[in-house]
């Protein structure tokens, strides 16, 4: 092999890496998370939870809503299998209920446009939450912060909600 095929090679092959670094870098990221604060001990003191998203790229992300998301009945194998024809990814939320924040009256301050490093906070009071794990198979929730632009989706960690619903028996969830 010649010098010039040598380095032919070498610049097709860095500007493919440096194409596909671009590619990977240019898309905005963001993470979301939820924290639910209560003491198991005494229900009085649980008061909701925060919806936190952080933009950790280095452009502005833009989010047009926060949605809740609850257990609202088993997947089953069809359902899963139905999921994946008509949707083509994989059928990680089948069963599950998304409940927007702004049909509950609470202000999410969306749509807002986050700048690097910043972080958008909501605060979900303990009222909502008893109502939808009141009708949650399992007391558990997911956060979700859509992108207004590219349509990514970002969903928080699972949090498993205890019974804090003012004294209120919950072993028909559990």
């Amino acid at each position: 092999m010649k010098l010039i095929e040598f380095l032919a090679i070498y610049g097709a092959s860095l500007s493919t890496v440096v194409f596909f670094w671009n590619f990977i870098h240019s898309r905005p990221k963001y993470k979301v998370r939820a924290l639910v604060s209560g003491d198991e001990a005494d229900p009085t003191r649980f008061a909701g939870a925060q919806i936190l998203v952080q933009n950790k790229s280095t452009k502005v992300v833009h989010k047009s809503e926060i949605t809740v998301f609850y257990p609202y009945k088993a997947a089953r194998a069809l359902d899963q299998i139905k999921d994946v024809a008509r949707f083509r990814r994989l059928p990680l939320r089948v069963g599950w209920v998304g409940v927007c924040l702004r049909d509950y009256g609470i202000k999410d301050g969306c749509p807002i446009a986050l700048e690097p490093g910043q972080v958008h906070q909501v605060f979900v009071p303990r009222e909502l939450f008893n109502e939808l794990l009141d009708r949650s198979l399992r007391r558990e929730i997911r956060a979700f912060a859509k992108d207004r632009f590219w349509g990514n989706e970002e969903y928080s960690n699972l949090i498993r909600v205890p019974s804090f619903n003012d004294g209120k028996s919950s072993t028909a969830h559990n």
